[in-house]
């Protein structure tokens, strides 16, 4: 009988630890840049423009390619444009505000805006992937701002964009004339008058 109840009290342990670990390996999906693994795994998908020139000039997006920048090259290409729409993509995030980048783009369209997306952090097989975009995904360069974490080069390239990068802040972000206007959630707001904010 005592035997029984510890091989049952071993088994809701073992249960336990093997749920725990499950939830806590993938709260870690977002938490690190995973730039090394993507380098490692596909070295041929990441492109380093040599100056701001290369970052803004229309890229082949028949090509599969990410294009590691850091935020003060972005913004020079973002000032190019009167409007323009910066998306934070989080490749594995399934929440109401995370929306299919080509969702985004058409939503982009409709306005007449330019869209700018920008991957939160590395994501090889969802990278890989050929999207109906019209530039390429935009990865932030970690190694430009010295850390992996991903809440720390996130606020220092938002820093760069003239952004404060708070939990708060919406995954879409808008500018005007390479300023930033406003952030928000809702892919409808996109081509919305924010004429009030300014």
């Amino acid at each position: 009988m005592i035997s029984h109840k510890i091989t049952n009290f071993t088994l809701l342990i073992i249960a336990s630890f093997c749920l725990t670990a499950c939830t806590i390996n993938a709260s870690f999906r977002g938490l690190f840049s995973y730039y090394k693994t993507t380098k490692k795994e596909s070295p041929h998908l990441l492109s380093y423009p040599k100056n701001t020139t290369e970052v803004c000039a229309k890229q082949d997006t028949a090509a599969i390619t990410v294009v590691v920048v850091n935020g003060l090259a972005l913004k020079e290409c973002i000032k190019q444009h009167d409007k323009a729409i910066l998306y934070e993509w989080a490749a594995n995030c399934h929440s109401p505000v995370c929306y299919p980048l080509e969702a985004v783009q058409r939503a982009c369209n409709e306005k007449n805006i330019p869209l700018y997306i920008v991957a939160q952090y590395y994501e090889t097989a969802k990278m890989s992937k050929k999207y109906d975009i019209a530039q390429p995904i935009y990865g932030i360069d970690v190694k430009y701002y010295k850390t992996n974490l991903t809440k720390k080069y996130l606020t220092r390239f938002y820093k760069d964009l003239g952004i404060s990068y708070t939990i708060e802040l919406g995954r879409i972000n808008y500018f005007e004339k390479g300023e930033y206007v406003c952030s928000f959630s809702d892919i409808d707001s996109i081509g919305a008058d924010f004429s009030i904010l300014k």
